[in-house]
């Protein structure tokens, strides 16, 4: 930095190199501040958004390097620090007080830990500087200052991360926290850090939205090799849907909520499985639904159910639903029982299986 200072100040001008240029030597004076109603209904919705705007940004970026130093954020209190800070510096006529993402990054490369070395150790020297040495900055480069602030933000590009979110995706459709982090990645080179956290967080809740609205089902087989347990076809390799085809009984479990907005999916999604099963030798007589993963249902999924139960009815086939827990087991008792004949919901898909082979028998 001296001695890119020292050759633009000899040979700069005549080489056309872009500098700093002089900058206002002192500390910032009180202003007079007269606001008039008037005034403040004009300023209040864009200062209201302008506060929004910078308590994410500065949120941000503290939980980034609360993380990094492992310690936790309290939003509460940054919302207030930033509050009386800001009170502080609109009396002097200051720009709005955030957390610079580009600035933090500079003073934690440092070695700035604590409040001492972060805000007081950093606002003296940016006092002394103002009040006498901003004439030392007048031949430095520009390019030099970004240098320093790209060097500084290397620690923020965890690039080993990448291959650690594609290990944690066991299927394609975990790897939302992979695209969540490119996102951000390519958004914040592009845009800035503000707008690609606004990316990031955009790409995440449209996510979550796919996510919840299309309910992952997994159909349970039986395993024979260990005692006959009920697991999923891809847990166990060689395991096939045809195994148990014979049995003429469809057993499903549902890994995730049910609620209003993925209900009607979930019985498309049971009708499909139904109708693939059809094509075999024994089309299913009998249905049984694992429920151990949901922890609650609505109205919605209560009428969605009562449906499907209806025009299985009609079909003679059953239905049987296990594992049912808390809230969700109450409900469905109240709702089902007597539509269903099932009087415990909590039974396990063994216990349901063989409810229903002990019903086939009878009635046969």
């Amino acid at each position: 930095m001296i001695m890119a200072t020292t050759f633009c100040a000899t040979l700069g001008a005549s080489m056309g190199i872009d500098i700093v240029g002089k900058l206002p030597q002192g500390l910032p004076k009180p202003v007079d501040i007269r606001a008039s109603p008037h005034l403040i209904q004009e300023l209040l919705p864009g200062a209201f958004l302008l506060a929004i705007v910078v308590f994410i940004s500065s949120f941000a970026a503290a939980k980034k390097f609360g993380m990094l130093g492992g310690y936790d954020i309290d939003a509460t209190s940054e919302l207030l620090a930033l509050g009386f800070a800001n009170s502080i510096g609109g009396c002097f006529g200051a720009i709005p007080v955030q957390v610079g993402l580009s600035r933090t990054s500079i003073a934690y490369s440092t070695g700035a830990r604590t409040q001492l070395g972060v805000s007081l150790t950093t606002a003296s020297v940016i006092a002394l500087t103002l009040s006498a040495l901003t004439g030392l900055f007048t031949n430095m480069p520009r390019c030099v200052l970004n240098c320093v602030i790209i060097a500084a933000a290397r620690s923020l590009c965890e690039f080993e991360q990448i291959p650690r979110l594609y290990r944690l995706a066991a299927t394609r459709r975990d790897l939302k926290d992979l695209l969540v982090w490119v996102t951000a990645f390519v958004a914040t080179v592009i845009l800035g850090a503000f707008q690609g956290a606004l990316c990031a967080m955009a790409f995440s809740l449209m996510l979550l939205v796919l996510e919840v609205a299309e309910p992952n089902l997994v159909v349970l087989e039986r395993d024979l090799t260990v005692g006959g347990r009920w697991v999923s076809c891809s847990d166990v390799p060689g395991l096939t849907k045809a195994q148990n085809v014979s049995s003429g009984i469809l057993v499903v479990r549902v890994d995730g909520a049910l609620f209003y907005a993925n209900a009607e999916r979930f019985r498309e999604q049971i009708e499909k499985l139904e109708h693939s099963r059809e094509d075999s030798s024994s089309p299913p007589h009998s249905i049984i639904l694992d429920f151990s993963c949901i922890p609650f249902i609505d109205a919605t999924v209560i009428q969605v159910l009562e449906e499907m139960v209806d025009a299985w009815k009609r079909r003679k086939v059953i239905l049987r639903i296990a594992c049912a827990v808390g809230r969700t087991r109450g409900v469905l008792k109240q709702e089902l029982g007597k539509l269903t004949g099932q009087r415990n919901f909590n039974i396990d898909v063994e216990d349901a299986h063989s409810e229903i082979v002990s019903m086939k028998s009878t009635s046969a």
